[in-house]
Formats: C-alpha cells, structure tokens, sequence
C-alpha cells in the first residue's frame, strides 16, 4: 500500500469549502468588518454620574437613586449618594430611562433621561422640602364609670 503525502502548496491550491465560492468569501469578509465596526454600538455601556443638592445647597447625603423604566417604572438600577450628595451608576447600557432620587423629609425627584455617549455626568439635582405643616394633636380618653 502507497502513502500519499500532502504538501504546503496542495494546501494553499485548495482552500476550504465556505472560500471556494467567490461570492460567499465576499460575503464572510463583509461580515467580519461590519462586526468589527459595530461592535462598540453592540455592547455600548458607559457610567453615569450626578450629584443631589438641598434647596439650600448643601448635599444631601444617602439618597436613594433609581433608574426605571419609562414605562412601566419597573427597577433596572439602584444607588444610594455618598456623603458630598454624589452617586454612579456603572456601567449603564444606552437607553431611555426614568431617574427617581429621594430622600426621607424631601420631594420626591422624578426626571426623564436619554442615555446615549461614552461618560455621561447628569445635571445637579435639587430636592426640596416637605410642606408637611403639622398642627398640634390632642389625644384625650375617660376612663368608663362601671
């Protein structure tokens, strides 16, 4: 029985099946560029980041920060403020959001945002007093006579 053997330049004379049509080597090297182009809008993630303010401008120190969605208000993300009122989301895909800041003694912040573009630093959010005026409560009873 004969052994064949194959040499390099056989290889190179016969390259694999998906090349061999003209058409379809086309259409696998366009592919592998438009992927190679568009796969940074495939996965694009980029913190965002703000700071929350009193109406006085003080800070306001562990308030809680959502992301929801415009929707339905369905949770996507959540943070808490530091101490200096600064928060971070990391990372957040692009997308249409609902952003809820409170905190307790203060209204309830609600703001649309469009996230789209490498960092993206929202604008300073200021949270307001209450007007939860409290008039004076007086509790009396008498006890039974029998």
């Amino acid at each position: 029985m004969t052994k064949f053997i194959r040499f390099p330049s056989e290889e190179l004379l016969n390259p694999p099946r998906y090349l061999r049509s003209p058409g379809k080597a086309v259409f696998w090297s366009t592919f592998a560029v438009l992927m190679l182009l568009f796969t940074d809008r495939l996965f694009a993630q980029a913190p965002v980041h703000g700071k929350i303010i009193e109406e006085s401008g003080k800070p306001v120190p562990y308030a809680s920060v959502l992301l929801l969605s415009p929707a339905d208000s369905l949770f996507i993300l959540g943070t808490v403020s530091d101490e200096n009122g600064q928060f971070e989301f990391d990372p957040v895909p692009e997308n249409r959001y609902l952003l809820s800041v409170s905190k307790v003694g203060l209204k309830k912040h609600f703001q649309e945002v469009a996230l789209s573009g490498g960092i993206r630093n929202l604008d300073t959010i200021t949270l307001y007093e209450l007007d939860n005026d409290l008039e004076e409560v007086v509790v009396s009873a008498q006890k039974p006579l029998y």
